[in-house]
């Protein structure tokens, strides 16, 4: 006579034989996607900038709200422990009395929380880095440091007309950019007078690498590829003098 028992046990072996095997398909089926994911992109074999995105809001006393969005493939060459954002210091109006250029600068990496390990202040840049120096980040992997600030007083005032001219991709990256885009919202009462993009080495006057432009009722958005290290995006905007 065969127990129930003894049925029992060569079923269960059968199962659990079954669920190993479903998972190491599972999991053989996942690496190929997750290493793919770790690949740099075509054409980039070292650390690079795979996509820069900014975006500006211009409020009605002439703040600007910044966010940036900047996605690294890092290899632990250049970029070990982060990345630093150096913010220009030679550029300020006689008005912009503040101290630092920016303000309530705050910084998340993968969308976690990121110390701001040194800064460093002359009269060309506020330079911030970002990390800590005793964490070294894993290598061969995408990293994304999304920045926000404010520039206090960021609008200049003319007789007639307010200006926004700003590179809102900044110049100072020694790694090229895959891919850009950037949104400059303004007040829904203001008027465009003009407006000119130029893309490139700093002062360029041409727009080679911008492949859209979209205008809304109060915005304005860019986007392009193929930026090469010192490379960036400027932006002129002349509004109608009553905007600030």
């Amino acid at each position: 006579m065969i127990s129930a028992t003894s049925q029992t046990a060569p079923r269960l072996l059968r199962l659990f034989l079954a669920g190993c095997a479903a998972w190491l398909v599972a999991l053989m089926t996942q690496v190929p996607a997750q290493a793919q994911q770790e690949r740099p992109a075509p054409g980039y074999s070292g650390e690079y900038i795979d996509q820069y995105s900014t975006a500006f809001i211009i409020r009605e006393d002439g703040t600007l709200d910044v966010t940036e969005t900047i996605r690294v493939y890092v290899k632990g060459k250049k970029i070990q422990r982060g990345i630093y954002r150096a913010f220009p210091n030679n550029r300020r109006e006689a008005y912009q009395t503040d101290r630092l250029p920016v303000a309530n600068l705050t910084v998340t990496r993968d969308g976690e929380p990121e110390t701001i390990g040194k800064s460093e202040l002359d009269n060309f840049a506020y330079t911030a880095y970002f990390g800590q120096p005793d964490v070294m980040l894993d290598k061969n992997r995408f990293y994304t440091w999304t920045l926000r600030y404010t520039v206090p007083k960021g609008i200049a005032q003319f007789e007639d007309a307010d200006s926004f001219y700003w590179n809102v991709i900044g110049f100072d990256w020694d790694f090229a950019i895959r891919e850009w885009d950037t949104t400059v919202t303004f007040p829904s009462s203001a008027d465009v007078l003009f407006d000119q993009i130029f893309t490139g080495a700093d002062g360029s006057t041409t727009a080679v690498h911008l492949q859209d432009k979209q205008t809304g009722a109060n915005t304005i958005t860019l986007s392009g590829q193929g930026l090469s290290a010192r490379q960036g995006v400027t932006i002129d905007v002349l509004f109608s003098p009553d905007m600030i």
